[in-house]
């Protein structure tokens, strides 16, 4: 396949991508995970309304109190509400558009990824158009929420990092250090971010990778704003007693690892990834390629 027939598959596989996302753009906020949806635009609006304080996200259910609340890094309201001072309005419809940019902006970068890890442009076509396509991908690539600013930030560190691993440039050591940072910032579960990092880094270095004081330093400068901001974050929950529950303040312990060890947990994670992530044909899909790549693994085409 020509580069340009390739470039042409990627334009349009993007642009049925937005346009599936944009359907309905202006629907009201009540569909799944709407109070997480809701309590994201009403930051926003709060910021565009009370003034621009990033570090000071204010909630509408505050009681007596100024309304600060701890949370994940508000970076995607902010931006939202950044929008909303050049509309000149808090329109909703924004917010969604702002989310199925970042979706469909994550296919490109992850086309890219794919083709550098598997040098092939048709696996890449094929990784881009699950990503837009997925009907969970779907619904998450059009929320009121920060998952497509993170999913964004995700790639972006993955591939910086590997551009910086090959090529050794400051540039990309700076776009790798500052998207990983942000990405960790935005949503702190995305710490697993670690484990193809680390294998990105021991495909480059070997075992090697460990006395590198530039990957150290890397360390640093991804970890330290996060722990930065979630102190900060706790500082905000002892003014104002609000959280989103990020430390398990109320009761509700997100971190609980309990449930690990449960034969049940697995079961319902692996229908939910069969029926609600992957689909039925996507499963059957992802089984095949997975087969596909560790039969290759034992007899390697030379």
């Amino acid at each position: 396949m020509s580069q340009q027939a390739v470039r042409r598959w990627l334009l349009a596989l993007m642009v049925m991508g937005l346009a599936v996302r944009w359907f309905e753009l202006d629907a009201p906020l009540i569909d799944k995970q709407a109070w997480r949806q809701t309590d994201t635009a009403a930051i926003a609006r709060n910021y565009f309304e009370e003034g621009y304080d990033l570090l000071w996200p204010r909630v509408d259910w505050r009681g007596a109190t100024a309304g600060y609340v701890e949370m994940n890094f508000p970076l995607y309201p902010f931006l939202v509400a950044s929008i909303y001072g050049i509309s000149g309005g808090a329109y909703d419809w924004l917010g969604r558009l702002l989310s199925s940019v970042l979706s469909v902006a994550t296919a490109g970068l992850l086309f890219v990824f794919a083709r550098r890890l598997f040098r092939n442009e048709f696996t890449a076509l094929w990784a881009a158009f699950f990503f837009l396509f997925f009907p969970l991908n779907i619904y998450f690539g059009r929320v009121f929420m920060p998952e497509p600013l993170m999913l964004f930030l995700s790639v972006s560190a993955l591939l910086l990092f590997d551009y910086w691993a090959e090529s050794g440039k400051k540039e990309f050591a700076v776009g790798a250090t500052l998207s990983a940072a942000l990405c960790f910032l935005v949503k702190i579960p995305t710490l697993y971010l670690g484990f193809p990092l680390v294998a990105l880094a021991l495909q480059r270095w070997g075992w090697r990778f460990a006395l590198r004081p530039s990957l150290w330093l890397y360390a640093v400068c991804v970890l330290v704003p996060a722990a930065l901001w979630y102190g900060h974050a706790a500082n905000l929950f002892h003014e104002t007693g609000l959280t989103f529950g990020i430390w398990n303040r109320y009761g509700y312990d997100k971190w609980d690892r309990s449930v690990l060890w449960s034969l049940g947990f697995y079961r319902q994670m692996g229908w939910r990834f069969i029926d609600v992530i992957y689909t039925p044909v996507g499963a059957i899909a992802c089984a095949l390629g997975v087969y596909s790549a560790l039969r290759e693994r034992r007899h390697p085409v030379l």
